[in-house]
């Protein structure tokens, strides 16, 4: 979970704040997609800069849950989701980011 990288030593809020948008959950795809990575990504890793125009990606959507127990105590899960086409692609949706 993105929330682990708090763990690292010397990882304060500040700085997991800044990182936050250019680390993701692993896709399962070998590298990440050009068309979703940001400009420092892209030039981090050598990805291709062209745009996306043209390329439908699919929907993105952010999904949250909240469940209260009995005793009171309350549960929250934000997932955010790219469904995919599944023209080709196999996989109806790729998990983009998983916050507890």
């Amino acid at each position: 979970m993105l929330e682990e990288v708090r763990q690292l030593p010397s990882m304060t809020q500040a700085l997991y704040s800044r990182l936050l948008p250019e680390i993701t959950l692993w896709s399962g795809f070998d590298r990440p997609d050009p068309a979703f990575a940001s400009p420092l990504m892209r030039m981090a890793l050598n990805l291709p800069t062209g745009n996306a125009v043209g390329v439908d990606p699919g929907e993105v959507l952010v999904i949250e849950i909240r469940a209260r127990r009995a005793e009171g105590s309350m549960a929250r899960l934000q997932v955010t989701v790219l469904l995919n086409s599944m023209e080709g692609r196999g996989k109806a949706y790729t998990v983009l980011r998983w916050e507890e």
